[in-house]
């Protein structure tokens, strides 16, 4: 694999090649627009002004190079901001790929440039966030941000009161804000998921066992009806206890009578098993206001699960996700003969999926778990034909399998 990292007098290319050499991999620093053309993944690396930056880019001819690249290219805090279409920095004309500005910090009182450690916090899953938290530090040094639409922006981070684009892409064109050599093992990671992109076939699969709560016991229901139950355990702990005796490393605990009556009914029960289990849980079942979502995240609870209906409050989703960030909280996309269905599964939407999955990629929701009501509780397995179409969405994506073996993962 060629490497390329562009070398236009604007960028720190020493320290970009060192931090790919300690990843194992080779770079060559070069402005020769063959060499760039032809490599199979280029980093553009910025540092200075935008105006200096644009005029040595033009001199070279690398403007014209940039934009007919079409492997991987990574622009890196300034290489970021020239891909927008101007910069008020010296009132430049940008390379244009990504739509969009670059203006100067101008609160009051504000230190400007920003240098130093900040949070991203993932907006839209994307590859190249893969074995990444959510949220996570990296450094940054600048003193002008990029406004542009909310489909191309992957990360955002927030400085004095201003929310900026971390991470962004439009097809093969991404960027960061920060800079991912100067920001540990978070920076380093993102830079291997750059350049392992399209080479690396990913088949983690996390599995996570469930429990379902009615009336303070472990049940299973067919496809959602509270009349076709069958009773497991009456001791959830005990059970919960098990799964991570066989080497569980995350339990999800659903409040049925929770989902069915609109608020959580068996938290208590819930928060035992939080305190008690010794692994991460995820919680869903009647978490409808933002206060409910707070009272599980507070007390420990590591992720909330929404239903659909949080859609007729997005609010919900937004405050959560400023509040504690996109990793804590999944919204459950649970689907009836093609249409999503809430409050407990027992009301179906007008609304398509794809519309529904576009609304929660614009909250900026970045997890979900894909339910087909049909299939669930049968011990038939997932719709896995469905969930691969989803796959392809900009989510981390969970899939209930109720098979009794290990078949179906091997299709997802």
């Amino acid at each position: 694999m060629t490497i390329a990292i562009i070398d236009y007098n604007g960028g720190n290319t020493a320290s970009m090649k060192n931090a790919l050499t300690r990843l194992g991999f080779s770079a060559v620093i070069t402005s020769d627009p063959k060499t760039i053309l032809s490599a199979d993944k280029v980093i553009f690396p910025g540092q200075g002004r935008a105006g200096p930056a644009m005029r040595n880019l033009r001199t070279a001819g690398l403007d014209v190079t940039i934009r007919n690249i079409k492997k991987p290219f990574l622009g890196i805090c300034l290489g970021m901001q020239l891909l927008f279409d101007s910069s008020k920095e010296d009132d430049t004309k940008c390379l244009g790929i990504i739509t969009g500005s670059v203006r100067k910090f101008r609160e009051p009182n504000m230190k400007i440039p920003q240098i130093g450690w900040n949070t991203v916090t993932i907006a839209r899953y994307d590859s190249l966030f893969e074995d990444m938290p959510n949220t996570f530090y990296s450094y940054f040094v600048n003193s002008y941000y990029a406004q542009t639409e909310s489909a191309y922006v992957l990360g955002k981070s927030t400085y004095g009161t201003t929310t900026l684009p971390s991470a962004v892409r439009k097809n093969n064109f991404y960027g960061v804000q920060f800079h991912p050599e100067k920001s540990g093992e978070a920076g380093l990671q993102l830079l291997k998921n750059f350049c392992e992109l399209g080479t690396v076939e990913r088949n983690k699969i996390l599995v996570i066992p469930a429990i379902d709560l009615i009336e303070g016991n472990c049940v299973r229901l067919v496809r959602g009806n509270y009349d076709e139950k069958t009773t497991y355990s009456e001791n959830p702990l005990g059970v919960a206890r098990s799964f991570v005796a066989e080497g569980a490393k995350y339990l999800h605990v659903i409040d049925l009578d929770g989902a069915k009556q609109g608020k959580p009914i068996n938290r208590a029960l819930i928060m035992k098993i939080a305190r008690k289990a010794g692994v991460p849980v995820q919680v869903g079942g009647g978490i409808r206001t933002f206060e409910q979502a707070k009272n599980y995240l507070d007390a420990g609870v590591e992720r909330v699960i929404v239903s659909t209906s949080a859609l007729s409050n997005p609010e919900l989703i937004r405050r959560v996700i400023a509040d504690y960030g996109s990793g804590r909280i999944v919204v459950s996309v649970d689907v009836k003969e093609n249409t999503p269905a809430t409050e407990g599964w027992r009301k179906t939407s007008l609304e398509s999926v794809e519309t529904l999955l576009q609304k929660l990629t614009d909250l900026g929701v970045t997890d979900i778990i894909y339910t087909d009501i049909q299939k669930d509780g049968t011990l038939e397995g997932p719709n896995v034909k469905r969930i691969r179409e989803i796959l392809k969405k900009p989510f981390r994506v969970y899939g209930h399998n109720n098979a009794l073996g290990t078949e179906f993962l091997c299709c997802l």
